[in-house]
């Protein structure tokens, strides 16, 4: 199964004796130290019936049959297993959050249950309208125990709306096959079954933590987890790190970062830091530590100031204090324009990221700040502060600011106010989203890095920025 290579270094965290549920034709390549039984809603033979297309050889001996609609997993007692493997099935019950209920109950303190389930970007389902929390948890209250009609209706509809053009004898024929089959009931995209595991964690209360994860948009499949059932509820901030992030004014960034997973680095977050997926781990970095920060920054609140990890002049440092491909991912909102050499942070960031990982990075569109009144910044200028390796701002580009905006001042006032630019680090570069797009491309060819853009949100649309998520490309 060379195509789901991505699931093996979660596969790596598991021990002991596991259950398998609905392996089917494809079991898990679990580590050789771990020894496993299967559970089904059907035996071997059954399932050669249903699916004539699979080679019998390929399928597992199922050792227990079990229908999860109806009976749960009552077959088991609790804490019996070391791990619980699920992969490709949550899609097919009738009650998901009854289900995941029901795996950890079965799993001991200390073991892991691994879930994934299908992106409907990837399927036969990505005509079909995502499942939402709100359905999934009425169906958990009426303690649904049966697929109604209505799903594998709305299957046939996303999938084969051929089917509806038969009579209804044979329509009916297609449904029942469906039924049997057990097709998918519901629907999910990587962002959103993220969201439905945080959700129903919260709701049953479960002692549990995510520690592995990998998302379709990288692997153009699944969202495929891991997550160890605790002997002790975690503590909100460790458990589901960020998530806290309020940053719904800026909703247009939202699947932008869902392209995210690993282990990022946010440089000058500061008061309001990226709500990037709950399963991210995310370090700061900025010029300056939280309390002189504040300092500069008066009427910002404190406790929304974010803890900043690491020290750094970007101007003067760039990005050394980590070495080459050190991050999954590198965020930059409303940095750039602060920054006397672009260009060079631009390559900086590209640096510190592995292959295959991603860039968010986003300018403020002059047409909708207080920018308005200054000329676009021209890409030769930044090339040139490229070929100098300038790393400093000048006095006179913020003097120039200065008196853009306030022509009559002068004297004592004038330098009290560049001193105030200078500490504040104001925006010394002006683009708008198209100038800004292009001063992407520009820079990428000029420092021959491979990348390409996977998400853009212009400010046109969102009435702010120009906001951006960059792939870097294996070389």
């Amino acid at each position: 199964m060379s195509h789901l290579t991505h699931r093996r270094a979660g596969y790596d965290l598991l021990i002991g004796q596991g259950l398998e549920i609905g392996a089917f034709h494809q079991p898990a390549v679990i580590p050789a130290h771990c020894t496993v039984e299967y559970c089904d809603a059907q035996s071997k033979e059954e399932a050669i019936k249903l699916f004539p297309e699979l080679n019998i050889n390929d399928l597992v001996d199922v050792h227990y049959i079990c229908d999860l609609d109806k009976k749960g997993l009552s077959l088991f007692e609790s804490e019996h297993f070391d791990f619980v493997v699920f992969n490709h099935v949550i899609e097919q019950v009738a009650n998901p959050i009854k289900v995941i209920s029901e795996l950890f109950r079965i799993t001991k303190p200390g073991g892991h249950v691994v879930i994934s389930a299908s992106d409907k970007n990837f399927t036969f389902d990505r005509h079909r309208a995502l499942t939402s929390f709100a359905h999934l948890k009425e169906e958990y209250e009426k303690n649904v125990t049966e697929v109604t009609d209505e799903h594998y209706i709305d299957f046939l509809r996303g999938g084969h709306p051929e089917v509806f053009k038969l009579n209804i004898k044979k329509q009916q024929d297609h449904l029942n096959d469906v039924k049997k089959r057990r097709e998918h009931a519901h629907v999910w995209d990587s962002n959103t079954f993220g969201d439905f595991m945080l959700n129903t964690i919260k709701l049953l209360k479960l002692k549990a933590i995510c520690k592995f994860i990998h998302i379709a948009n990288d692997n153009q499949l699944e969202y495929f987890s891991v997550w160890n059932k605790l002997t002790t509820l975690p503590n909100d901030e460790k458990a589901f790190p960020h998530f806290h992030h309020d940053d719904s004014h800026l909703i247009h960034r939202k699947n932008g970062y869902g392209f995210l997973s690993g282990h990022g680095l946010e440089m000058g977050a500061f008061h309001q830091p990226a709500a990037i997926p709950w399963h991210c781990t995310v370090e700061y970095l900025d010029i300056y530590p939280k309390k002189k920060a504040v300092q500069y920054f008066p009427e910002v609140n404190i406790e929304d100031v974010v803890e900043v990890h690491h020290i750094s002049d970007l101007d003067k440092e760039g990005l050394s204090l980590f070495v080459l491909e050190s991050f999954d991912f590198v965020i930059l909102n409303h940095v750039i324009e602060h920054i006397a050499n672009p260009i060079n942070v631009i390559k900086e960031v590209f640096r510190v990221i592995k292959q295959g990982g991603y860039v968010v990075i986003s300018a403020p569109d002059k047409e909708f700040t207080f920018d308005k009144d200054f000329d676009l910044t021209p890409f030769s200028n930044l090339k040139e502060k490229y070929e100098k390796n300038v790393i400093e701002v000048a006095d006179a580009d913020y003097i120039k600011i200065i008196k853009t905006r306030h022509p009559q001042i002068s004297g004592k006032e004038l330098q009290v106010r560049l001193s105030k630019k200078r500490n504040r680090r104001a925006h010394v570069h002006f683009w708008d989203s198209q100038s800004f797009d292009e001063f992407m491309n520009h820079a990428l060819e000029q420092l021959q890095i491979k990348a390409t853009c996977v998400f853009v949100n212009l400010g046109e649309s969102n009435q702010l920025e120009y906001f951006s998520v960059w792939k870097k490309m294996l070389r």
